[in-house]
């Protein structure tokens, strides 16, 4: 008996330790070890450890197809425990509180407004959205070039209409618009503990499912408060969460939704896309797959075609006008260069490749964005292809929408590692998609959920 446990926990250390280092050193190198390994180095190790998550969650997916963690345990467990729960939610309540007290601080040693100049604020994002749901609610069009009373510039609207709407609210509450990613984020970490907490978990997976969204949010808050502070970035992170889980759950309304609302707020959903298609295909049929197509279509017409009609180029001139602000962001700022700097700022945060481009290519500016705008293309279409052959070559042994789930993260590290201007608060999507493949990971570690999908059969034998 004691040598049967013992290979069941060597069995479980040979999946799961590779998946949680990985883990690790994607959380790690996001926030304490951000750049601690130079501007060049570290963003590498950044992606890898990104692309490892989803390769050792792969690994976990396709081993529970061949049956290896299909058997009777006889490792500790929580059925029949539900005061677990108790006590897990007595813990969290307070935790979030007090989440919810240190960012009230933070937001209230920060005021934003419109008007104020954002050199004052060191951020232009949360103006940004402020101008979009103002005008709306004015009635006026959103899409007009933006400047505040104080301001010494000017920018034009490039924002996609999920990126502010679900601010209005705050706007006719006179609520602080930072508020918003925040409960968007709580939703989703609700929305995990809903689904990692099962009764028949044990001890190991059941506290360590626990733990993480909690370690996550410390950390994020600890070493990246100006995500929170000056960005609005939470609410897209929140679009992708729930994708996750949409996906995790198999509910397909659902999943339609939520890459309508992710197409609508960033563009890096579109070279998943075709691996998505394949899936549902696989999964259901065809028809399924041009009910969703129609479905995010129109819902794309309804929320963001609309504002087309009164101005039939405001995607152009959003696509133009980030490519001019891309030149920009390439080069040395005067304060940078007072303190000696040797790189533009939002290149040397340790989180994308571009430094590589900027500093060991010839050219100019122009042309060395260029340049890295096709390897970008290159690289990730090529990522998408191999995905989709895997899958597609695997498809009868393996969860289709727990693929799509790691074939996601997947894509979005690849996209961002060769983004033209990697704000570092970008990163905290593909980081925090961590957690819904952390908890389907351990699902699928302690045979709870099916390695195959239900909706075709199983050929294991």
């Amino acid at each position: 008996m004691q040598l049967n446990i013992s290979r069941q926990a060597a069995n479980y250390l040979k999946y799961l330790l590779p998946f949680l280092i990985c883990i690790f050193g994607d959380i790690s190198f996001y926030t304490f070890w951000r750049n601690d390994l130079g501007p060049h180095i570290s963003p590498v190790i950044f992606t890898l450890f990104g692309i490892g998550v989803g390769i050792t969650f792969f690994r976990i997916l396709f081993a529970g197809y061949k049956g290896k963690f299909q058997y009777d345990r006889k490792l500790p467990s929580v059925t029949g425990k539900p005061q677990r729960y108790t006590y897990a939610y007595l813990i969290l309540i307070p935790l979030l509180a007090y989440w919810y007290f240190e960012l009230s601080g933070v937001f209230q040693s920060l005021p934003i407004d419109f008007d104020t100049n954002p050199f004052k604020t060191r951020s232009d994002v949360i103006p940004n959205v402020m101008s979009y749901v103002k005008k709306t609610v004015n009635g006026e069009f959103p899409y007009q070039p933006i400047r505040g009373k104080e301001w010494t510039y000017e920018l034009m609207p490039t924002y996609l209409t999920m990126t502010w709407l679900p601010y209005i609210p705050a706007e006719l509450l006179h609520a602080d618009y930072r508020w918003v990613p925040v409960i968007a984020l709580t939703i989703c970490i609700l929305v995990y503990y809903r689904q990692s907490i099962p009764l028949k978990s044990n001890p190991l997976f059941f506290w360590l499912a626990f733990i993480a969204p909690i370690l996550f949010l410390y950390l994020q808050t600890k070493f990246n408060i100006e995500d929170f502070k000056l960005t609005v970035e939470g609410l897209v992170t929140a679009y992708y969460l729930l994708l996750a889980f949409a996906l995790g759950k198999k509910k397909y309304t659902w999943i339609v939704l939520m890459v309508l609302l992710c197409l609508l707020s960033r563009f890096s959903l579109l070279f998943w896309l075709p691996l998505l298609v394949l899936v549902v295909w696989q999964e259901y049929s065809i028809r399924y797959v041009y009910k969703g197509i129609l479905a995010i279509a129109a819902g794309i017409v309804l929320l963001y075609g609309i504002f087309m009609i009164k101005d039939p180029n405001i995607f152009i001139n959003a696509v133009r006008y980030y490519s001019s602000a891309t030149v920009g962001e390439w080069t040395i700022a005067d304060w940078l260069k007072e303190q000696g700097g040797q790189h533009p700022f939002s290149l040397s945060r340790g989180t994308g490749w571009a430094i590589w481009f900027y500093d060991y290519l010839d050219g100019t500016l122009e042309e060395k964005i260029a340049i890295l705008k096709k390897v970008q293309l290159i690289i990730v279409s090529a990522t998408t292809l191999v995905l989709c052959w895997h899958y597609w070559r695997h498809r009868m042994h393996t969860n289709g929408w727990l693929y799509a789930l790691g074939s996601l993260k997947i894509s979005l590290v690849v996209f961002y590692a060769f983004i033209q201007i990697p704000y570092a608060y970008l990163y905290i999507l593909p980081v925090f998609l961590n957690l819904p493949m952390l908890i389907y990971g351990l699902k699928i570690l302690n045979g709870e959920l099916q390695p195959v999908s239900a909706t075709k059969p199983d050929h294991h034998q």
